[in-house]
């Protein structure tokens, strides 16, 4: 866990013993579990040991639509305490088997003698990993902005290169997660990769991509 982001920096105490202090509990849930349901009380902030789960939001239509996934060492939950929230708006459920710390909000922004010596790293830690989350789901929203999947997916692929100035790069989603990331059919999104890897404005295989041209 030394190498989870929100304790990044802190060496003023041990791990286990501030682990101790925040009351931090760890769960393992089963691929394909609820994690929270969408509109349950939540107090805690997530840490994702190691796994992946889905973050949706369920119409009352039952269509559910991804906000986005978070994986090893991410935290969910903490955007929506910040904000006051004291229920879940969103559905998070496991994409595999994962592990999960949940952390008291109440305890991580506890201030006294004794946190003095690394509240101020871990709440820092916090919103750098908030502001993280801001820009992702601001960069999907972008992408989204795109009408035609082409468009969605070139600027999605672009935008991968740029951060990885690279424009041979692997990304980190399968074909279906990739869909559902740009608001997309699956079968869609297969026939249009298709056509601009015919028409030589990229070429890919499996999550491996290289822009041509």
């Amino acid at each position: 866990m030394e190498n989870i982001y929100l304790f990044k920096g802190i060496k003023e105490v041990g791990l286990d013993a501030l682990l101790g202090y925040l009351q931090a509990k760890p769960y393992v849930f089963k691929k394909d579990e609820v994690v929270w349901k969408q509109g349950v009380s939540i107090s805690s902030i997530a840490v994702v040991l190691v796994g992946e789960v889905k973050l949706s939001k369920i119409g009352f239509n039952g269509k559910e639509t991804l906000y986005s996934y978070v994986k090893d060492g991410e935290v969910f939950g903490a955007n929506f305490l910040c904000a006051g929230l004291k229920k879940s708006p969103l559905q998070v459920k496991t994409l595999k088997q994962t592990g999960v710390l949940f952390i008291p909000f109440e305890r991580l922004i506890k201030f006294d003698e004794y946190t003095a010596r690394w509240n101020a790293q871990l709440i820092k830690n916090l919103f750098e990993l908030i502001g993280l989350e801001n820009l992702a789901l601001e960069r999907r929203m972008l992408i989204l902005k795109n009408k035609s999947i082409k468009e969605k997916i070139l600027a999605y692929l672009d935008i991968e290169a740029q951060e990885l100035g690279a424009r041979e790069f692997k990304i980190e989603y399968s074909r279906e997660q990739m869909a559902e990331y740009l608001g997309v059919d699956r079968s869609a999104l297969s026939r249009e990769l298709s056509n601009l890897q015919k028409e030589g404005v990229l070429e890919y295989r499996k999550n491996e991509f290289k822009l041509l041209g």
